[in-house]
C-alpha cells in the first residue's frame, strides 16, 4: 500500500475514488484495531488534549485533527467527547459550506439538505412554470 491508496475488500482505490465517508470509516477501523492489539491506549487511559480530563465518567475519542487520509489515519488526540464537538464545531464554522451549485452557505439559507434557499427558490420557481405552462396539443 502507498501513501495514495489504501487496501479495502483486496482491492486497491485511491483516495479520489473511495467516498469521503468511506474514507473516514477506513481510519477508524484502523485506529479501532491498533487500540484492541494493545499499539494504542484505550482513549479513556490518555488525558484530554484540550481540557485534561481523564478517566471513564466521560467519553473519550480519537480526533483525527489533520483529517482522514491515509497519510493522516494515526496523526490522532485524545479527547473527550465535549471538546471533540467543541473541535467539530469551530471546523464546521471555519470551512465556508456551499451547496451543490456553489452558492456560499449559512446556516439560515441551508435546510440540512442538499439545496440552499437560493436552490430551492429557483427548483420551485422553475417547476411553477412547468406546472402553469400551456400544453402544447
Amino acid at each position: 500500500m502507498n501513501s495514495t491508496g489504501s487496501i479495502t475488500w483486496g482491492v486497491i482505490l485511491t483516495d479520489m475514488e473511495m467516498s469521503e465517508r468511506e474514507i473516514k470509516r477506513i481510519a477508524r477501523r484502523e485506529v479501532n484495531k491498533a487500540v484492541r492489539r494493545g499499539k494504542l491506549p484505550r482513549p479513556a487511559d490518555v488525558p484530554c488534549m484540550d481540557c485534561a480530563h481523564i478517566g471513564y465518567d466521560r467519553i473519550h475519542h480519537y480526533d483525527h485533527y489533520l483529517g482522514y487520509d491515509t497519510e493522516h489515519i494515526y496523526h490522532i488526540q485524545v479527547v473527550c467527547a465535549e471538546c471533540h464537538g467543541e473541535r467539530t464545531k469551530s471546523r464546521n464554522d471555519a470551512t465556508p459550506k456551499t451547496c451543490a451549485k456553489g452558492h456560499l452557505l449559512t446556516r439560515d439559507e441551508w435546510d440540512g439538505g442538499h439545496r440552499c434557499h437560493q436552490c430551492r427558490l429557483e427548483y420551485w420557481r422553475a417547476r411553477s412554470k412547468r406546472l402553469h405552462a400551456p400544453k402544447a396539443e
